[in-house]
């Protein structure tokens, strides 16, 4: 869900996964399809009802979407409902701990970072905590937690993998 330019949705086809590729903006998945042609990209939204229009599924996976949406937990119990029991959502998000923030603005960098007149930008900034808590408020158990890129009290990205019940 969030399929973007492509990339993470033919790797994963790349290593043996049934994928599809869903992304709510139409040159998005014009550039997809042009990139990546063995891979099947739909334009359709997280918000929508994704079990009726595209079935369920073993797994989901949305890198870096979380951020943009104005009501997040409505895209993950969406999610969740088009997971089988036992299925698997993966969601990622730009980190936002303490000490990050803290470096931000000893840096002078706050604003620039958290520009809120940048089309497309983000609408929301998730910490630990806040990211795990909006999985389980969409009916999600989070089961595993990493971040990416640099140390991890500074990192640029994190990943929750979250369960739904059996």
């Amino acid at each position: 869900m969030g399929s973007g330019d492509g990339m993470v949705t033919d790797r994963l086809r790349e290593t043996g996964y049934d994928v599809l590729g869903v992304e709510p903006y139409d040159d998005a998945v014009d550039r997809a399809r042009k990139a990546y042609p063995k891979t099947e990209f739909i334009i359709g939204s997280g918000y929508e009802d994704i079990k009726s229009r595209f079935g369920e599924f073993d797994m989901i996976v949305s890198t870096e979407v979380v951020e943009h949406l104005f009501t997040p937990w409505d895209f993950v119990e969406r999610a969740r409902e088009a997971l089988k029991p036992g299925g698997l959502f993966i969601a990622s998000a730009p980190y936002h701990g303490y000490l990050k923030n803290l470096l931000l603005t000893a840096m002078g960098k706050w604003d620039s970072h958290h520009d809120a007149l940048l089309p497309g930008g983000h609408v929301r900034f998730f910490s630990r905590a806040t990211l795990e808590d909006l999985v389980r408020r969409g009916g999600l158990e989070p089961i595993q937690f990493h971040t990416a890129g640099r140390i991890p009290p500074l990192a640029k990205s994190m990943f929750v993998v979250a369960r739904k019940p059996m």
